[in-house]
């Protein structure tokens, strides 16, 4: 009977053994799947963020462009204006008012910016905008003056515009140049483009 016992607990502790070794396996196998699937989700979770940063950076890029050209616009107008001839203060009156519609068309853009936009470069924005609205007062005071004076500053028919008040005229295209500076910068930060 000593024998059987024996067999019998030898038998007993290589079940159990075996039993403890395939629970061991089991739950070694499970841990290892959960880490496994920890691991493709976390990978999916960062492949789902990379493409969300992604796709935003392509909606700002295309918000940032559109605003440039529509305020590429308007410095194209506000430039040809400070550089007319002021013989016709009525034309020049007209060319001031397509300016301020187009002036609209980048605010529409800068609201664009404020929402899809960067903080820094919807801020640039703003300031690039405000140089372009300066720049068209300046102008409205510019012809403002030249009704005044009607030829008593000595302009002629090949004075221009910004003849009236050099000074204002070039401090307020180089407020805007500097602007634009500062939101291409500020643009090119948000975008990850500033080492290019």
């Amino acid at each position: 009977m000593s024998q059987t016992y024996i067999a019998l607990v030898g038998a007993g502790g290589a079940v159990a053994g075996a039993v403890a070794g395939a629970l061991s396996t089991g739950l070694f196998g499970i841990k290892v799947t959960r880490t496994q699937l920890a691991g493709q989700r976390e990978g999916q979770f960062l492949d789902l963020q990379e493409q969300h940063r992604t796709r935003h950076r392509e909606i700002s890029r295309t918000t940032y462009v559109d605003l440039i050209n529509e305020a590429n616009k308007a410095m194209k107008d506000i430039t040809a204006v400070m550089h007319s001839k002021v013989v016709n203060v009525d034309s020049l009156l007209e060319r001031a008012e397509s300016i301020n519609s187009k002036l609209e068309s980048v605010s529409e853009r800068i609201t664009m910016v404020e929402l899809e936009g960067e903080r820094t470069a919807a801020r640039t924005a703003v300031s690039y905008w405000r140089s372009m609205e300066d720049a068209t007062s300046t102008i409205a005071q510019l012809l403002m003056r030249l009704a005044e004076s009607s030829g008593r500053q000595g302009l002629n028919s090949n004075s221009l515009l910004r003849d009236v008040d050099p000074l204002s005229a070039q401090q307020a295209l180089e407020t805007i140049r500097r602007s634009r500076s500062e939101f291409m910068e500020a643009a090119r930060s948000a975008l990850g483009n500033n080492a290019i």
